[in-house]
């Protein structure tokens, strides 16, 4: 997902842009190596890292180097060999998610065997299903509940999503300035939000953030 919607932002990235684009992402399985060098297929300067990486085959380092040449992996040769991806329809994108607030969310509650889900769709009901179960788990991106279910044995017999509660969605400045984060929003999505208000703000005026 993470380059996908890199691919969609930038048809033309660059490997030091791809990089960047998996900051922050977690895996847990095969490791970075493999993602990032078929990732980097997709790059315009992939065929800059045709050569080996400084110090192998009696390449020298070189201390002016800068940029992209120093995001080169010791596997960036294998990408000379990979011709540029043909050309094809871009896929569509889901309109709900490039405007989430023109659809009205809905409900959901999803019965398993061992599991009852809830996703309300305010945050009312999400306070009164807490209220009802106690014990329930509150995920949002839910990334550590399959470690703490496998690892530490947790059983969570009721689980309720707040990824969908517009409430806790929000991003605003208050009277006083302060920047105001809703507890769902994403990292991806703050990061965005504040590179769109230093663009629009005065030099200096987001430097107490």
């Amino acid at each position: 997902m993470s380059l996908y919607s890199t691919l969609r932002r930038n048809s033309e990235p660059t490997m030091a842009d791809i990089e960047a684009s998996f900051d922050g992402n977690l895996c847990r399985c095969t490791g970075y190596r493999p993602i990032l060098d078929a990732a980097k297929t997709f790059a315009c300067d992939r065929h800059a890292c045709s050569k080996p990486p400084a110090g192998f085959e009696g390449e020298t380092a070189d201390p002016k180097a800068e940029g992209d040449a120093m995001v080169c992996s010791s596997t960036a040769s294998a990408l000379s060999k990979v011709s540029a991806v043909a050309a094809m329809q871009k896929p569509p994108f889901p309109q709900a998610l490039l405007d989430p607030d023109a659809v009205s969310p809905t409900p959901l509650r999803v019965v398993g065997g061992r599991v009852t889900w809830y996703a309300p769709s305010d945050l009312a009901t999400m306070l009164a299903l807490k209220k009802a179960f106690p014990q329930a788990k509150l995920v949002a991106g839910n990334t550590e509940v399959g470690i703490e279910t496998k690892f530490k044995h947790c059983e969570y017999p009721v689980v309720i999503s707040t990824a969908g509660l517009a409430a806790l969605q929000r991003l605003s400045f208050d009277q006083s300035g302060a920047l105001v984060v809703g507890g769902a929003v994403t990292l991806s999505t703050l990061e965005h939000y504040l590179a769109h208000e230093l663009q629009q703000r005065p030099r200096g005026a987001m430097s107490g953030l």
